[in-house]
């Protein structure tokens, strides 16, 4: 049986202290993962800039992986 790893909310908050996501608003444990912790932490919309590593040799901004980032902007 996989070993869960538990957060609380003063654990993501020290965790972002070093990182440039922004400030702590809202964390979820998904509990289907078989192996490994899978979390969704919830931060502020000026994060959409911020670098996410994929993998040693692959970078993007947060903006390119969530595809309606900007669905809420007004239409002109």
């Amino acid at each position: 049986m996989a070993m869960k790893t538990k957060f609380s909310k003063d654990d993501f908050i020290e965790i972002l202290l070093n990182y440039d996501f922004g400030k702590y608003k809202n964390s979820k444990l998904f509990t289907t993962g078989t192996v490994q912790t899978n979390l969704l932490l919830q931060t502020n919309k000026k994060n959409l800039d911020a670098d996410i590593i994929l993998d040693k040799t692959k970078v993007v901004k947060l903006k390119e992986l969530l595809p309606y980032y900007d669905w809420w902007q007004k239409v002109e």
